[in-house]
């Protein structure tokens, strides 16, 4: 008797081991995967106009790609290259003027004639980031159809282009260079460090395969939309829809 109680009583104290173990040997870890993006800029001008009243021309689009490793059921980290087409619109009382002699051509005509979406520019940007992956279900990877709720924290580097308007056919370049010096000031691009906190609905479709949604707020320093005003920060909203594949 006392040794049928003594098998049972270690039965019990190795199964958590054993379950432990089994767990790893199953678990799919390594990930890879893509997004489509689109991304809304809360950046210099954003309280200077309607925020959504342009919203088709505030939206710029973009994409990313990712590999990384979960090391616990609950902690990873990832490696993301992505890029962004960000959209910020000029000063209120430049882009909405009447009749301002400020372009070559002699004749008096708004800003709306030389250029259109409405006093928006736009430029490229090239992120690198390190997130920080945080499952908050836990589940294991393993398990077939499980939704998995997931928080994020990065850091990174942006690198931006140089601004661009969309002209009109009257605009020629001498109208274009102006109408950036006023509205972006510094149309050249940069490099900038960039801090990121976000959350991924991850809803897996097979045990190698999941469907994901991630929302992320992006933090830059206040030159990022090439404007420096009174505003210390610049932010970049995104929403993303991707596929990551598990091995």
């Amino acid at each position: 008797m006392k040794r049928i109680l003594t098998l049972v009583l270690l039965s019990m104290l190795l199964m958590p081991a054993y379950s432990q173990i089994k767990w790893k040997k199953d678990k799919k870890d390594w990930f890879v995967g893509g997004q489509l993006a689109a991304n809304y800029a809360v950046a210099d001008n954003i309280t200077d106009h309607p925020p959504f009243k342009y919203f088709g021309n505030a939206l710029g689009l973009g994409f990313n790609v990712y590999a990384g490793k979960f090391f616990t059921p609950k902690i990873g980290a990832r490696l993301s290259l992505g890029y962004a087409d960000v959209r910020n619109r000029g000063d209120h009382e430049y882009v909405n003027a009447k009749n301002m002699r400020v372009w070559s051509n002699p004749q008096y005509q708004d800003f709306s004639d030389y250029f259109g979406h409405h006093g928006y520019y736009h430029f490229g940007a090239f992120n690198v980031y390190g997130d920080a992956l945080f499952d908050f279900t836990a589940m294991s990877t393993s398990k077939e159809h499980a939704f998995h709720v997931l928080g994020l924290a990065g850091l990174g580097l942006s690198m931006t282009g140089e601004k661009s308007l969309y002209p009109t056919s009257i605009a020629n370049q001498e109208d274009i260079d102006r109408a950036l010096k006023v509205l972006a000031k510094d149309k050249d691009g940069g490099t900038f460090f960039t801090f990121r906190l976000g959350f991924i609905l991850d809803y897996r479709v097979s045990s190698n395969v999941s469907l994901n949604f991630e929302g992320d707020l992006n933090i830059y320093g206040d030159k990022f939309d090439g404007i420096d005003y009174d505003e210390p920060l610049d932010f970049l909203l995104i929403g993303s829809l991707g596929l990551t594949y598990y091995f």
